[in-house]
């Protein structure tokens, strides 16, 4: 099984948060809002799913208002129980 994860990480050990989401349109909602706050382009869900098709990840890496560099990764990940 597959599930899509939403990390946003400051560095790059330290880890700030983690989401999981079981489908690609919920995971593409909450990326979209975080790009809505960054004033960037949003994705269609065909888009992430090709996306993560073809290369398994998404980055997106900005430096915040403390000079800290940020990144936000959407990842499909293989899962299994």
């Amino acid at each position: 099984m597959k599930v899509i994860t939403l990390t946003r990480t400051s560095n790059k050990d330290i880890f700030i948060s983690t989401d999981v989401f079981f489908s690609v349109t919920t995971a593409t909602k909450e990326w979209n809002g975080i790009m809505l706050d960054h004033k960037e382009g949003l994705l269609q869900v065909d888009e992430v799913k090709k996306e993560l098709k073809d290369n398994d990840f998404l980055l997106f890496t900005f430096i915040d208002g403390f000079g800290r560099k940020q990144s936000i990764e959407l990842k499909s990940v293989k899962v299994t129980i």
